[in-house]
């Protein structure tokens, strides 16, 4: 018997998954909840460090310095902190060097703008690509190849703490590269990780996604080519928050002359990972830092004037993408002319934009708190933050942590009612996320469910959030009981399952509607019952044992034919057989006529018969008398046929008739005889003639006879 009741259950499945567009260009990818957490933790400078998760930054001692292009991971989920990397080293959770976490090639002295950059390994919770991108050389003077390397970084490792994958360290890309560096979210669930070759106008974008890194990139050439060696060799990118739009600074001339390189600004297409529509600004500085604004209006520029002096922040109105209105909305957002802004670094991060103003061995970040209203009602305000009291800022802030946007959302919402006194159910959290969270306290995967409620499961990847909720309702018992799985002997009583419940409806296995089921032949029989939303339901398996034993009506064969023919047993396999005879075999072979029986037994069934057999003739012969004599003696007084021994008459007809052809006796009855008389008068003596129809013999054969006979007195 396999029982199930109390439960039924109303599932809507809806997959949203968010265009591409328009949706994609009005939404902040830096503003989702993965993203600040993954940012919210900054190491950078000379043991500068700066957590985020607080109500206010609070600033910390970090055992990070790096000279420029750093990488600070916190977890995406918690905020908590994972790593930094910066020049040839990376530290993990506690601050600490990581085993193999030395030795990093690429920007090995910290001097590259943009150094490290880190991406999330789609397919594994917890590893990162680590890219390291190789300066263009400190001091100056020494010229670099401008190669690009990665890494694998486990948090897993090291108990947890962190560590770089053995094996897979310091693996080359490819080389030439500026030292701006960029991982940007794609359209599917993926990122683009963008540079710039240097001493041409061209983008390079290798793809990331499910699959790991595709290392045959995407190449864009667009924007002004600037001539001779050095050009594009120094610089940072930065990417719009509708991710519509990068921008590429130069802070080192071609071959060291005049005219300054500005910033190129161009159109990005996430999908595809194409730049395009290049535009030269401020072709009169050289440029370090740049940052969109939150809504995508603004562009943010730090840099200095060709002559050294006049260093400055710029601000430019990017709404409409030509480069004479770009140019003409340029507007100096600095406090003052005479403010060092030459290395300033800008960072994006919850709506506001940080600056780190001072080229080295600063105390304190600035900070512009509207960034998206134009010129100096931006709110430019200078030493915004207090670093920790032994730290300084040196040159850049913490390159961003991307995550995957929009994100797909899987919504299962799953209606349980409980048809019984006590609620008892278990679920598991679908397999392939990283993450799971409860609309209460309770933590992990698997959960028991005893009360009534709602229950929310959120569980995250990186590509996917699903939510599933289970809203649990109780109700009155239900139950069907078709009892255990049995055998039974088969009779000629039907035998039937009954469940009937008051007001219930019914559902049997071959689609009938009663409350009672006629069980007819073995089989696996099931039921199930409703009533007010409530179902249950049983099945049973039925092995019936037909030992029933027909062999036949009792028989009358023709006498003057042979007996040959045989009874059959009805003897299912392991049954014992007993024939009358003694015998046990499953046919008996009868060939005279007499009493025939049989029993049949298989396990506590048995089923017994028995049969007839006679013979007669085939057809009755009649014997009539040519005289009788009614005179009264008790001898001979009736004329009456004499029928054949054991033979059976049936639809007799005897009628005579006298001389005159007129019939003076009538008789249906083979034992009634003429007493010569007609209407109670004797008949005189003479002769008299007969006709006899009747059905005799086994065959049942119609016979007429015709004939006369003399009355004597």
């Amino acid at each position: 018997m396999s029982r199930k009741t109390n439960t039924i259950l109303k599932i809507i499945w809806v997959l949203l998954i968010v265009p591409v567009l328009p949706l994609y260009a009005q939404t902040q990818y830096n503003q989702t909840p993965e993203f600040l957490n993954a940012n919210g933790v900054w190491n950078f400078g000379v043991n500068s460090g700066l957590n985020f998760n607080t109500r206010n930054p609070f600033a910390f001692s970090s055992a990070l310095i790096s000279m420029e292009g750093v990488v600070s991971v916190s977890s995406p989920f918690s905020g908590k902190f994972l790593f930094a990397a910066g020049g040839s080293f990376c530290r993990g959770a506690n601050q600490s060097l990581m085993p193999n976490g030395t030795g990093l090639n690429g920007d090995e002295d910290g001097s590259c703008t943009q150094g490290k950059c880190a991406v999330p390994m789609l397919d594994s919770s917890g590893k990162y690509f680590l890219f390291s991108l190789e300066g263009f050389g400190h001091p100056p003077q020494i010229v670099r190849s401008g190669r690009l390397f990665y890494s694998i970084v486990d948090t897993a490792l090291n108990g947890g703490l962190g560590d770089i994958e053995a094996g897979r360290k310091n693996i080359l890309i490819d080389s030439g590269f500026s030292e701006g560096i960029i991982a940007i979210p794609g359209n599917n669930c993926d990122f683009w990780l963008l540079l710039h070759k240097r001493d041409s106008a061209v983008f390079v974008a290798y793809h990331i996604g499910k699959n790991g890194l595709n290392r045959q990139p995407v190449l864009s050439r667009t924007g002004q080519q600037l001539q001779g060696p050095g050009a594009y060799s120094s610089g940072g990118m930065a990417v719009s928050s509708d991710r519509t739009m990068v921008v590429m600074t130069s802070s080192t001339p071609p071959a060291g002359t005049p005219p300054a390189p500005g910033a190129v600004i161009c159109k990005f297409d996430p999908n595809t990972g194409q730049v395009s529509d290049g535009l030269l600004l401020t072709n009169n500085m050289f440029t370090y830092s740049a940052c969109f604004s939150p809504d995508n209006s603004k562009l943010y520029l730090t840099g200095s004037a060709i002559t050294g002096t006049g260093a400055s922040l710029l601000q430019f109105e990017v709404d409409n993408y030509t480069q004479s209105a770009i140019s003409a909305s340029q507007k100096e957002v600095s406090p003052s002319a005479s403010y060092s802004m030459f290395y300033g670094s800008l960072k994006l991060y919850n709506d506001t934009i940080y600056v780190n103003a001072i080229s080295a061995g600063g105390k304190n970040l600035d900070r512009i708190n509207k960034p998206n209203l134009p010129g100096t009602a931006c709110d430019y305000q200078v030493n915004a933050i207090s670093l920790y009291f032994n730290s300084m800022t040196q040159y850049a802030l913490p390159n961003d942590i991307p995550y995957p946007f929009p994100r797909d959302t899987l919504f299962n919402t799953t209606d349980t009612l409980i048809c019984d006194t006590e609620i008892n159910l278990s679920v598991t959290a679908p397999q392939g996320y990283f993450r799971y969270t409860w609309n209460d306290p309770f933590t992990g995967t698997t959960r028991k469910i005893d009360k009534p409620d709602t229950y929310v499961l959120r569980s995250q990847n990186f590509c996917e959030l699903r939510v599933d909720s289970f809203i649990v309702r109780q109700g009155p018992p239900l139950y069907a009981d078709l009892g255990p799985d049995t055998t039974a002997c088969l009779s000629t009583s039907p035998w039937y399952l009954d469940v009937t419940v008051p007001d219930a409806s019914y559902l049997w296995q071959d689609g009938s509607t009663n409350s009672t089921y006629k069980v007819r032949e073995s089989g696996k029989f099931w039921v199930q019952l409703s009533k007010n939303e409530c179902t249950a339901s049983d099945t049973i398996n039925i092995n019936l044992i037909d030992v029933r034993q027909h062999l036949g009506s009792d028989t009358i064969l023709c006498r003057e034919k042979e007996i040959a023919f045989t009874l059959r047993a009805n003897a299912p396999d392991g049954a014992t057989i007993l024939w009358n005879d003694g015998s046990s075999g499953p046919s008996l072979t009868v060939t005279e006529s007499g009493t025939y029986w049989v029993a049949v037994e298989l396990q506590q069934c048995s089923g017994s018969d028995t049969i007839n057999i006679a013979r007669l003739p085939c057809e009755c012969d009649l014997f009539l008398p040519n005289a009788f004599t009614p005179n009264g003696d008790g001898y001979n007084d009736y004329f009456l046929p004499i029928v054949q021994t054991g033979c059976p008459v049936k639809k007799f007809a005897m009628n005579i008739f006298n001389r005159y052809g007129q019939r003076i006796y009538i008789s249906n009855t083979i034992t009634e005889g003429w007493n010569g008389t007609f209407n109670a008068q004797p008949c005189d003596a003479g002769t008299y003639w007969y006709e006899i129809i009747f059905e005799g013999g086994r065959n049942g054969t119609m016979q007429q006879l015709k004939g006369d006979f003399s009355l004597l007195r």
